[in-house]
C-alpha cells in the first residue's frame, strides 16, 4: 500500500521478498523462508505467528487460516495513510488459505493507555453501514454491534508493581498520561470505515463476530503515533465445534481452497489436549 523510501533500512528488509513465490508455498513454507532471511520470531497469537526484520522496522504476520484479518486488510486499504492503521507493505495469500503481511513494526501500549483508547472508541456512536443508510438493521437483518462494556479509564495512572520479596507497592515508571483521540477526525474516520467492513462481512462471511478491540489491538509505531491492529474476529468456537459436528458444512460454506490449513492455528496447538486435537483432525479428514 506504501513504500519505505529505498534509503532507509526497512526498504532492504523488503527487497529480498519481492520475487518469492508466497501462492506456491503454505504458512510454514512462509515462516521457513523469512527466518532463511534473518528475520526473527517475536510473538505467537491465536490465529498467526509474529517475525520482525533484520533492522527492526518491519513485522511479518503469518497464518494458517484466519477470514477475520481480510476484513483488517480491507479497513487499512479503505483508509490508507490515516495515522491510526499501521503501514502495510505487502500482503500475499498463501496456499490454502494463509496470509503473509509486512507492515511497519508495531509496539505494545501501556494498560491506562490501551484502556482509554478502547473506551474512546466504544463511546462513538455505531453508524449505520454505508450500503444501508435508511435502515436501522445491518445488511443481514441484524442490529449492528453493541458496543462492549469498557471500565472508565482515569486520566493518569501509575505504573505500579508489587515487590516480589514483600508485596509491597514498587513505582515502576512514570506517571502515564491517557491520550484523548476522540475528537481526531483520523480516529473518527476509522470507526466509521470499521463499522462498514463489519457490516459488509456480517452480511457475507460465515460464523462472523464482528469488531473485537481488545488491550492488545492497540499498539505505538516506531514514529511515536498510536495505532490500531487486527481488530476483526470470527467466531472461532462456533466455527469449531461445526468443524466437529460436521466439517463437510464448513468446507462448503468457506471454501476447501481457503480451509485447508484450518487446524494449523496456534491456538489449537498451545490450548488443546491431544484428545481434542486428534478429535479435529478425525472430523476434519472424514
Amino acid at each position: 500500500m506504501r513504500t519505505f523510501d529505498p534509503a532507509t533500512p526497512a526498504h532492504a528488509d523488503l527487497a529480498p521478498l519481492a520475487d518469492h513465490p508466497w501462492t506456491r508455498g503454505t504458512h510454514r513454507d512462509a515462516t521457513a523462508h523469512l527466518v532463511r532471511l534473518g528475520w526473527t520470531p517475536c510473538g505467537v497469537g491465536d490465529w498467526a505467528v509474529g517475525l520482525r526484520s533484520p533492522s527492526g522496522h518491519l513485522a511479518a504476520r503469518v497464518c494458517p487460516f484466519d477470514p477475520a484479518y481480510a476484513a483488517f486488510l480491507d479497513l487499512c486499504r479503505r483508509c490508507d495513510g490515516n495515522p491510526y492503521l499501521p503501514r502495510v507493505e505487502r500482503a500475499e495469500a498463501l496456499d490454502g488459505g494463509g496470509t503473509m503481511t509486512v507492515m511497519e513494526f508495531l509496539r505494545p501500549v501501556e494498560a491506562p493507555v490501551a484502556d482509554a483508547v478502547r473506551r474512546q472508541w466504544h463511546e462513538r456512536p455505531t453508524p449505520v453501514p454505508a450500503s444501508t443508510r435508511h435502515a436501522r438493521t445491518g445488511p443481514a437483518g441484524d442490529a449492528p454491534d453493541a458496543p462492549a462494556a469498557v471500565e472508565p479509564a482515569p486520566a493518569t495512572a501509575d505504573r505500579a508493581t508489587a515487590d516480589p520479596a514483600t508485596g509491597d507497592s514498587v513505582a515502576a515508571g512514570p506517571v502515564v498520561p491517557a491520550p484523548v483521540v476522540a475528537d481526531d477526525p483520523d480516529f473518527a474516520a476509522v470507526h466509521r470505515a470499521a463499522c462498514d467492513v463489519n457490516a459488509a462481512y456480517r452480511a457475507s462471511m460465515p460464523w462472523w463476530d464482528g469488531i473485537d478491540l481488545n488491550a492488545g489491538n492497540v499498539r505505538r509505531a516506531l514514529d511515536g503515533r498510536l495505532t490500531l491492529i487486527d481488530i476483526f474476529c470470527m467466531d472461532g468456537a462456533s466455527l469449531y465445534a461445526q468443524v466437529l459436528a460436521d466439517a463437510r458444512v464448513v468446507r462448503e460454506r468457506m471454501g476447501e481452497e481457503h480451509t485447508r490449513h484450518l487446524l494449523d492455528i496456534p491456538y489449537i496447538a498451545r490450548e488443546s489436549t491431544p484428545e481434542e486435537i486428534d478429535a479435529l483432525r478425525r472430523a476434519w479428514e472424514r
